[in-house]
């Protein structure tokens, strides 16, 4: 699977995550569940891809976190976008 390709299912995964309003336990394992997953497939990449395809993640993330006005779907991406900028 390319970065294109990873880009849409990672993003997808979260904010549909975030949009969701479950409790904050199912949303913290569902999102531990996804960003591993993440961790995984950017191993499969070079060094070089991961680090891009992490890079245009966060910046999307923080774009939509800046953007988002619900309490909840803050704190799921806030989350994402934590552990995004920890592994670029």
């Amino acid at each position: 699977m390319g970065e294109t390709e990873l880009f849409g299912r990672y993003h997808r995964l979260i904010r549909e995550l975030a949009w969701r309003r479950a409790p904050e336990d199912i949303w913290r394992t569902r999102l531990g569940q996804i960003l591993r997953g993440l961790d995984d497939d950017c191993r499969q990449l070079s060094h070089r891809s991961a680090a891009v395809f992490l890079h245009e993640l966060s910046s999307q993330i923080e774009h939509e976190l800046l953007r988002c006005s619900s309490w909840e779907a803050r704190a799921v991406l806030s989350v994402a976008l934590k552990h995004l900028d920890a592994a670029v």
